[in-house]
């Protein structure tokens, strides 16, 4: 009668082929009991495809979102940018040609010279980005509090599992006096780091998928949208970067970019730090700042 197969006796290179193959599974696994509880396709086709906002959000969160925003009313000159210090400030009576609630409110915070990393620590901006948000998380693109449980379970689950294994095979090691235990310890480190990546995510499976269908649908607009001109092709020009970010928006766009990249800088700096900033920046913009889009042409 064949002898069962115990993998804890395998020698060290065996178990550490062995292990990788178990990790690999396991995180095979998690993926596809994440994606079961996850996918949503009715709710997805409610979604309205041609709000690049909504599309900012899903990719970036807050900080994406308010840099669409800027992208957009810079194209039709009704903020000002300045490259120097990357400052935004709003033109007179800009408020009176949008529609959309978060472009007043972001006029409104413009105002006064202000930078992208305190608009995106702005009270009033952060409850209209909430309200995206909220309905992301409706339509079962965006992780609530039940589907980030849900991911932590799958998580958590595997992680115990392949620990476990680790760990009596670590024991069993020890108690023989084999020392070497790195490659193992590695191994798990990887293990874990590559079920976080699997697993515990912002965006559902359904909204990974959708963002992946926009970006295969909109490959032919972001081929041409370096070469765009903000006076007539902004809302072309929005939705290439609200899809893809702002690398494929016209260099003409180039201080509105500088400004968009310094903000999220600071906001880094500033969640790592605690700190939030607030208020506007004292000093005008002097010099070097272009009407609408920082100083770009037409």
């Amino acid at each position: 009668m064949p002898r069962s197969f115990n993998p804890f006796l395998l020698p060290g290179p065996a178990f550490l082929i062995f292990f990788a193959l178990l990790s690999a599974a396991a995180i095979a696994l998690a993926y596809r009991l994440r994606q079961a509880a996850e996918s949503n396709p009715p709710a997805q086709s409610r979604l309205r495809l041609d709000d690049a906002y909504m599309l900012a959000y899903l990719r970036g969160d807050l900080p994406e979102l308010l840099a669409i925003v800027l992208i957009s009313l810079a194209g039709r000159r009704l903020v000002n940018v300045c490259a120097d210090n990357s400052q935004v400030t709003s033109v007179d009576q800009a408020e009176n040609s949008v529609a959309e609630p978060i472009e007043k409110t972001f006029i409104a915070r413009t105002s006064k010279p202000i930078t992208m990393a305190q608009l995106t620590f702005d009270t009033d901006l952060g409850k209209l980005g909430a309200r995206y948000e909220t309905e992301l998380m409706r339509l079962g693109l965006l992780a609530d509090s039940s589907t980030r449980r849900r991911q932590q379970t799958i998580f958590f689950t595997m992680v115990m599992a392949l620990l476990t294994v680790a760990g009596i095979k670590l024991e069993f090691a020890l108690s023989h006096g084999h020392r070497n235990i790195e490659l193992l310890c590695l191994l798990c480190v990887g293990a874990v780091y590559a079920l976080n990546r699997a697993v515990i995510c912002r965006l559902t499976v359904g909204g990974e998928a959708l963002l992946a269908d926009m970006q295969t649908l909109l490959a032919s607009l972001k081929a041409r949208a370096h070469a765009m001109r903000p006076s007539n092709e902004i809302a072309e020009i929005t939705m290439a970067a609200a899809v893809f970010g702002t690398a494929v928006i016209p260099g003409l766009f180039a201080p509105v970019v500088k400004t968009i990249q310094r903000g999220h800088r600071e906001v880094v700096r500033a969640s790592s730090s605690g700190y939030s900033c607030s208020g506007g920046c004292g000093g005008g913009c002097g010099g070097g700042c272009g009407g609408g889009c920082g100083g770009c042409g037409s």
